[in-house]
Order: structure tokens, then C-alpha cells, then sequence
């Protein structure tokens, strides 16, 4: 009796392999009899199928065999647009699916790519540099102010009458210094700012050019595009739509 259990228990395993196996097959079946086919194509042809979000293993033309229900389909391809479409599935359906595809839109030429360039505009030159010719030339006048001055002040006060008129001459060519500085400062810092001032003129027109010419280039520019864009237009104008035919419907 123990001599025959291994052989009785082994026998079992097999019908139950056996069993599975056959309810298995009679499952399949089954949900193959309940399966509808729907015949999926794209133009152009070889996209990517997505049945659910789940991608599918060939890229059209193919043909799927559904169990009824919801399905929501989105086929892709490269430099198309993508396009889903949301099917019910009947008992005793056979439908064919054609995703005509529409191209992406052109994208804005830049202007490198057809031989043109934007002008850049020159910032005017800041006035306040004339302020610092002056500041320089102030700052001058204030040392020569300074020294002549106090030794001119001091003679006057503490030297003897012999030595009074060298303390005047010292007062006077430390005023006639500063006096001399700044009207000097205050000329080149005028002449400077003319300078300057002529500068940003000739500044301004080159600008005013080069705005003009940037402008011509932005008219150029969006004319092409524009062009470009109505021409995709007109290629896509019959796409990017889903054509459904049933080749039979389910039965009553």
C-alpha cells in the first residue's frame, strides 16, 4: 500500500495537469467566441497603436481582436500630431478604424536659416562724463586755492612790511590758479559734453537704422512663416480625423 501511494499521488498530478490545461483551452475559447475584430490603419502607415494607454505590440496596419466593452485608442507617430478616439465594442462586432494623421505644425524659421540677421543698436554714451572733467578740474582749483593762499594769508598777518607785498603775490597767484582751474575745468567739460552730445546724434541715427532694419527683418520673417503655416494648413486641411466603418454589425 505505501509501495503505491507515490504512483497514486503522481497520477493525480497528471489529471490535474491535464484538467487545467483543458479548462484553459475551453476559457481561451471561449473569450475568443465573445471577441470582436476591429481592423485598426493609420495614413501614414507604421504608428504606434495605444489600446488604454497600454501600447500594442505591431504598428498599424493591425488588427485587434476586442472583447466588448470601452476602449479608448490613440495611435502615434513621429512628426505627426497624436490622434485617440474612444471606441464601444459590441457583441457581434467588426469594425475597421482609419486615424488619418496630420503633420506637426512648421515651427518659427530663425532668421540664421535664410540668410538674415538683426543690426544691434549702440547705447548712447553717458553725459556725465563731461561732470567728471569738471570735478577733476574743480578739484584742482581747490588745491591751488588751498596753499598759495594760506601762505599768502599768513605773510600778510605774521612777515614784516618788506615781505608783505610777497605774501600779495602769493594771495593773487593762488586765487588766479583757482580762478584759472575752474574756468578751464568748466570749458572742457562744455567741450566735452558737445563732444558727447554730437556723438549720441550720430549714435541716434545708426539706431534709428538699425530699428528700421530689424523691423523689415520681423515683417520678413512672419511673412514667411505665415506662408509656411497656410501651406501646412492646406496639406492638413482633410486630416487628423478617425473614419470608422462597420464591416458588420452585432446581431438582434
Amino acid at each position: 500500500m505505501l509501495a503505491l501511494t507515490p504512483k497514486l499521488y503522481g497520477s493525480c498530478t497528471t489529471v490535474s495537469v491535464l484538467v487545467c490545461r483543458q479548462l484553459c483551452a475551453v476559457l481561451l475559447l471561449v473569450a475568443l467566441a465573445n471577441a470582436e475584430t476591429v481592423r485598426l490603419c493609420s495614413d501614414p502607415d507604421s504608428a504606434t497603436v495605444l489600446i488604454n494607454d497600454e501600447p500594442y505590440e505591431n504598428t498599424t496596419p493591425v488588427t485587434l481582436t476586442l472583447t466588448p466593452g470601452q476602449y479608448r485608442l490613440e495611435v502615434l507617430r513621429d512628426e505627426y500630431v497624436p490622434l485617440d478616439y474612444n471606441l464601444q465594442v459590441q457583441p457581434g462586432d467588426s469594425l475597421s478604424l482609419t486615424f488619418v494623421l496630420s503633420m506637426m505644425p512648421p515651427a518659427p524659421l530663425p532668421p540664421e536659416s535664410l540668410g538674415l540677421s538683426f543690426a544691434k543698436e549702440t547705447p548712447l554714451l553717458n553725459e556725465k562724463l563731461a561732470d567728471k572733467t569738471k570735478d577733476r578740474w574743480t578739484n584742482a582749483a581747490e588745491f591751488f586755492t588751498v596753499f598759495p593762499t594760506a601762505q599768502g594769508l599768513a605773510g600778510r598777518l605774521f612777515f614784516g612790511n618788506d615781505r608783505k607785498r610777497e605774501a600779495n603775490v602769493l594771495l593773487f597767484s593762488g586765487l588766479t590758479l583757482s580762478l584759472g582751474s575752474f574756468v578751464i575745468g568748466h570749458v572742457l567739460a562744455h567741450k566735452k559734453l558737445t563732444a558727447i552730445r554730437r556723438a549720441n546724434d550720430s549714435l541716434a541715427v545708426l539706431n534709428q537704422q538699425a530699428k528700421r532694419h530689424n523691423e523689415a527683418v520681423k515683417r520678413q520673417l512672419r511673412a514667411i512663416n505665415k506662408e509656411r503655416e497656410s501651406q501646412w494648413q492646406q496639406r492638413n486641411r482633410q486630416r487628423g480625423r478617425v473614419s470608422m466603418r462597420r464591416l458588420s454589425g452585432p446581431s438582434h
